[in-house]
């Protein structure tokens, strides 16, 4: 009888030791989890504001192309510091230029709407302007002419 209540007994430690065992590599893999989930909605906030940015007629290719370089040597090497100092970096640039987008957005709405309004304005120029200028260019270059009478006969 000893023999089975050691058995039993060896069997409850056995079961609790694995429990107690499991329980820090789950936490572990859940604070992986945890990490891997705040980079990817760090990086999808950048994207975000990316887009935003880019919306706003602000040239982010260069920040699109260090976002994808360090996401892919992040995937390959995730437990380096290095990249997320680099999204970092990435975010602050992106921080700054959000600063000016609005100021950005509107000199080119300006811009777009100035060169709209003088390519609709040259029919109407043209339509006024170019008899005067054909008639001043016309006296122009007859000043210097005498006119003869005509003798009736």
């Amino acid at each position: 009888m000893r023999r089975s209540s050691l058995n039993k007994f060896l069997l409850v430690i056995s079961l609790l030791l694995m429990i107690f065992l499991a329980i820090p590599t789950y936490t572990t893999a859940q604070s992986i989890d945890s990490g891997i989930d705040n980079i990817d909605k760090e990086v999808s906030d950048v994207v975000r504001d990316l887009e935003y940015l880019y919306g706003r007629g602000i040239d982010v290719s260069n920040l699109t192309e260090s976002l994808n370089k360090l996401i892919i040597n992040w995937s390959r090497d995730p437990n380096n510091t290095y990249y997320l100092i680099q999204l970092q970096k990435i975010r602050s640039e992106i921080d700054s230029l959000k600063k000016n987008a609005e100021s950005i957005y509107l000199s080119s709405m300006i811009t777009r709407y100035l060169v709209a309004g003088l390519i609709l304005s040259v029919p109407a120029v043209v339509y006024f302007a170019l008899p005067r200028l054909y008639l001043f260019l016309w006296f122009r270059s007859r000043r210097r002419w005498i006119v003869v009478e005509r003798r009736s006969k």
